[in-house]
């Protein structure tokens, strides 16, 4: 009996350390004999048994991950399709890449960290120079009435956006079953702030709402690195399987 392979396209961004639970809960499925998650080149391959393993229930499996995908059908067609559409944008100037970084799904997420790395970094430098600690390490001090409302007012913009990724992922790690770096940023940012929330109305204490601005900074700061370079790799293998396929003139390539 001749094995089924399934195939489907991640349309969102996963962290490599989510593609083995993912890959545990597919080999689950009655009639499933291997499964390979790909993060990189964002697709997840499954043989089965077709007279055992119902597609629907693949999909069900992968919906209740939080694996956003879409099956591909005639795999090859759309390799080569996508090989002739490269080379003829090349014979007309234009570089494939650039043509569909608008759509890439790692460049949008490359410029979503950027743009709420630089929003919170323009919000940190008034928290840390309205910081009682940061004053005191500087030797300067600078006051007025309801500087800690004013902190508690950027603090909060800084906790709700620039955390919001990371707050959005935590649903997605824990259909996945898995405590990733979604999960761990938005326990260390919510106690934190909380804390320094508490501080500021219910009872004394110290606050750490520029503790909490500069880790966040930071965190965006190294997760749009992350999509770059993600998207370079990304890139370049792209363009590597787009001069291979050409070459290739037989269907089982």
């Amino acid at each position: 009996m001749p094995k089924r392979i399934l195939t489907y396209q991640l349309s969102d961004y996963m962290p490599p350390e989510c593609a083995c639970p993912v890959e545990k809960r597919l080999q689950r499925i009655v009639g499933v004999e291997t499964v390979a998650v790909d993060t990189l080149g964002e697709t997840v391959r499954i043989t089965c048994d077709p007279e055992k393993t119902q597609e629907q229930e693949v999909q069900e499996v992968l919906r209740r991950c939080g694996v956003e995908c879409a099956p591909i059908t005639a795999r090859h067609a759309a390799k080569q399709s996508h090989a002739v559409a490269h080379h003829e944008q090349m014979k007309q100037g234009e570089h494939a890449a650039h043509e569909g970084a608008g759509h890439d799904h790692h460049a949008m997420m490359e410029r979503d960290f950027r743009k709420r790395f630089f929003v919170v970094a323009a919000l940190t430098a008034p928290i840390l120079i309205l910081s009682p600690t940061i004053q005191e390490w500087l030797g300067f001090q600078f006051s007025f009435p309801g500087i800690r409302y004013l902190l508690f007012v950027l603090a909060s913009v800084v906790t709700l956006y620039g955390t919001w990724p990371f707050f959005k992922g935590v649903g997605k790690a824990l259909r996945r079953r898995v405590l990733d770096m979604s999960v761990l940023v938005s326990i260390a940012v919510l106690a934190g702030y909380l804390f320094s929330v508490g501080s500021t109305f219910a009872f004394e204490g110290v606050d750490f709402y520029w503790e909490i601005s500069t880790l966040v900074a930071v965190l965006l700061f190294g997760h749009w690195l992350e999509m770059r370079a993600v998207r370079g790799t990304s890139g370049a293998l792209k363009e590597l399987l787009t001069q291979t396929y050409p070459l290739c003139g037989s269907p089982s390539c």
